[in-house]
């Protein structure tokens, strides 16, 4: 449909051209074949940009007018007109476009023709060339425009008083002429293109392409969809409105029914495999469906959980959620997001808090550097720990560790100060030697060190294990979470607790009342039993 308008146009645009030479062809008698070969070379063109030649042929009847007029000087200006017109008319973008082009026929020709909206703000522009042609591309927005033209001085010579609709598609040609007083005018006799756009809600889908047919040459797009108020095959939407007015090749978009949709009814999917809810989805019309993970071991593999629930409507607009269930979540890979990422991932779905360990890294702080369980190994009941990254420490301050090795611990905190070390930490291990006396120290004697070092002091030697086997004794566990309740007494050697899974899972739930209480060891069989409840 585009193509039979585009032809129409391209024969209208060789007219005008022809006239052009005709002034011309008294003098230039011997180019006159060669310029009625290039009129039948237009003609033959089907489409902007299709045939190579086009714009050579319209390039080389300018370089012809500009030797009728003159200097070589001359035929190379309007030969660069000539091009940068073409190129705006014939070059294709992805996005929506409306076109407007013609000629301004003025003594000096030169300008400016510019599309401007119903508060007078410029959309788009075009030079008007030597030779009197100009051609406007704006993005179709679907507001109404008008044609401003001003002369080679700037001067406004005319404000064109016929709107046009800037929609997809749009190819309008306007031409104007200089009148009797030296102003440009539109020329009267030019016929509008222009057609109000009809009613078509309620038609069928065949009468509505016929109406169109018999207005002019249209592009259609149409949007199906279902309808419960009209049959199938009826317009129910159109665009534009009735009574707009819209230019021959534009683009009409019709919405057509489907009629009623069907009815439909979510089975019960409750226990099936993946696969078995797949097939069961097959015939019905949804949006999409949406499948997530939900720890339950005895239905691992199945459908525990759906929405909506069996029985209810579905429609092609409904989003479809089933839950699976899984022996075991298994750990996402984390290692690079940052410690707030990691946690909004974790808490609560994976697991209430995980252990945090810090390490000193050259890179950006707060990052995950490594976690354990590793990337899709199950989560159990250890809970996770992630080693967040810190700011590597800085770089001594040219203090000197003096060695404080045999030194007492008393005196080594004294000479460790007046080296002007100020932050000292001791560790005790058991030794053989005298108790109380530094053995071992970082830095070593004579590196460099900032404003800290740790030394280890002597206690006295451990006494010999008892053969038999001492009982656990039960840690501290108040206010830890289930995960971490659980990591301490294995730590400690202590089997399974006994505890509500419900009340321990909840957000934010800590550990409440433990037996036996801390420090007490624990007798052989006995069971530890802990309360969760969130704090108050």
């Amino acid at each position: 449909m585009a193509k039979a308008f585009s032809d129409n146009i391209l024969d209208r645009t060789g007219a005008d051209l022809e006239e052009a030479f005709e002034r011309a062809r008294i003098r230039h008698k011997a180019r006159r074949e060669a310029a009625q070969e290039a009129t039948a070379r237009a003609a033959r063109w089907g489409g902007f940009a299709r045939d190579p030649g086009y714009t050579d042929t319209l390039v080389w009847r300018s370089i012809s007018l500009a030797q009728a007029q003159g200097t070589a000087e001359s035929a190379t200006e309007e030969l660069d007109d000539a091009h940068a017109t073409m190129k705006r008319l014939s070059t294709r973008s992805d996005t929506e476009e409306a076109r407007v082009f013609g000629h301004v026929e003025s003594p000096t020709g030169g300008g400016e023709a510019d599309l401007i909206d119903s508060s007078g703000c410029i959309i788009a522009t075009s030079p008007i060339d030597r030779l009197g042609y100009f051609a406007i591309v704006a993005e179709a927005t679907g507001e109404s425009a008008r044609i401003e033209i001003r002369d080679a001085q700037g001067q406004l010579a005319v404000l064109d008083g016929r709107p046009l609709e800037l929609t997809p598609g749009l190819m309008v040609k306007r031409d104007f002429t200089t009148g009797r007083c030296g102003k440009v005018e539109p020329r009267p006799d030019q016929p509008s293109e222009e057609v109000v756009m009809p009613d078509l809600i309620g038609k069928t889908t065949k009468d509505a392409k016929a109406t169109l047919g018999e207005l002019g040459d249209f592009r259609i797009s149409y949007d199906e969809s279902h309808s419960d108020n009209a049959p199938a095959e009826t317009v129910i939407t159109q665009a534009p409105d009735p009574g707009r007015t819209l230019a021959p090749g534009g683009l009409v978009l019709l919405g057509i029914s489907l009629g009623p949709e069907p009815e439909q009814a979510m089975p019960d999917l409750i226990g099936r495999t993946e696969e078995e809810a797949r097939k069961a989805l097959t015939d019905l019309q949804y949006s999409v469906v949406q499948f997530a993970q939900v720890v339950d071991r005895k239905n691992a593999g199945r459908v525990v959980e759906q929405s909506p629930e069996a029985g209810a409507a579905v429609g092609e607009n409904t989003e479809i959620k089933l839950c699976m269930g899984v022996a075991a979540r298994l750990m996402p890979d984390l290692v690079g997001r940052t410690r707030k990422e990691a946690l909004e991932i974790l808490v609560p779905d994976y697991i209430d808090a995980p252990t945090i360990h810090e390490k000193p890294s050259d890179g950006p702080t707060a990052v995950v550097l490594e976690h354990d369980p590793k990337a899709g190994e199950a989560v159990g009941d250890a809970g996770v720990t992630l080693v967040i990254s810190v700011k590597q420490a800085e770089e001594g301050n040219g203090l000197s560790m003096p060695d404080v090795i045999g030194k007492r611990h008393k005196d080594a905190h004294t000479i460790l100060r007046r080296a002007g070390i100020e932050k000292i930490e001791t560790v005790t291990r058991p030794h053989d030697g005298p108790e109380k006396v530094v053995i071992d120290q970082s830095p070593a004697a004579g590196e460099k060190t900032g404003n800290s070092a740790t030394i280890v002091v002597s206690a006295a030697p451990e006494p010999p294990k008892e053969d038999a086997e001492k009982p656990p004794i039960m840690p501290d566990i108040t206010g830890k979470t289930r995960a971490q309740a659980l990591k301490l007494l294995k730590a400690e050697g202590i089997g399974e607790p006994e505890f509500d899974e419900d009340a321990a899972r909840r957000r934010g739930a800590r550990v409440r009342k433990q037996t036996p209480a801390a420090g007490k060891p624990l007798k052989k069989g006995q069971r530890v039993k802990l309360m969760f409840a969130k704090p108050r």
